[in-house]
Parts: structure tokens; C-alpha cells; sequence
């Protein structure tokens, strides 16, 4: 017999005592592919602004 062999457990009961669970804990959820994800009739909700900037050399900002 191997080391492996005399570690392993025997294997569990069923547990005895009352019930304890309440119900299903997932909820049924519906299909979220069915959702439009891009609403072509609404206005952009960005303004424009960002906080970076995006056009702008990093390299050139540098203090050497």
C-alpha cells in the first residue's frame, strides 16, 4: 500500500439531520442575448470630454 492510498477518505454518509435549505438559490434568469445592447434611436451618453487624451505623444511630455 502507498502513502496516497491511506490518506484518501472513506466515503461520506448522507447527512442526517432536519433540512435546512430554504429553495433553489439560482434564480431563473432570462436570456440576456435577447436584450438589445445598442439603441440606435437614443443619443450617445458621452460627452465628448474624456479624461484622457487621446491624441497626445507621452514621449514628448517627459522631462529628460
Amino acid at each position: 500500500m502507498s502513502e496516497d492510498d491511506q490518506k484518501t477518505a472513506p466515503p461520506s454518509k448522507p447527512y442526517p439531520g432536519p433540512e435546512r435549505r430554504k429553495g433553489e438559490r439560482r434564480k431563473a434568469q432570462h436570456d440576456r442575448r435577447e436584450m438589445f445592447r445598442f439603441e440606435p434611436e437614443k443619443d450617445p451618453r458621452r460627452s465628448g470630454q474624456d479624461r484622457r487624451r487621446a491624441n497626445q505623444d507621452v514621449w514628448k511630455q517627459r522631462d529628460i
